[in-house]
């Protein structure tokens, strides 16, 4: 088989996850908006130096998010980040999840 068509054949793939652990991800990206620092917030997709440190001024400000939606409501952002943001590869940091050392994992 030819490797160039292999190539092009498995980028048109998508990633499909399961309701619950695609709600996993969602909680964790709101626990680390609500809590994270800006070092931590960096290491969402999407997310560099300059948007942490709008993000965690924000939340000093004017408390924590309810939602992953409110990030729309920062008129510091561009609309644009909050499309970006969104539409970002849940499986790009798949790292968050791994458990730490000692850590038994559910059966």
């Amino acid at each position: 088989m030819d490797k160039t068509k292999e190539l092009t054949t498995t980028k048109s793939w998508k990633v499909v996850m399961s309701p619950r652990k695609l709600d996993e991800y969602c909680k964790e990206i709101l626990s680390i908006l609500n809590e994270g620092t800006v070092r931590k917030l960096q290491q969402l997709p999407t997310i560099g130096p300059k948007t942490a440190m709008v993000i965690y001024n924000y939340r000093q400000m004017f408390g924590r998010f309810s939602a992953v939606e409110d990030l729309a409501d920062i008129p510091a952002l561009p609309r644009s980040f909050y499309t970006r943001f969104m539409k970002a590869d849940p499986t790009s940091r798949i790292s968050w999840f791994a458990p730490g050392p000692g850590t038994e994992l559910p059966r």
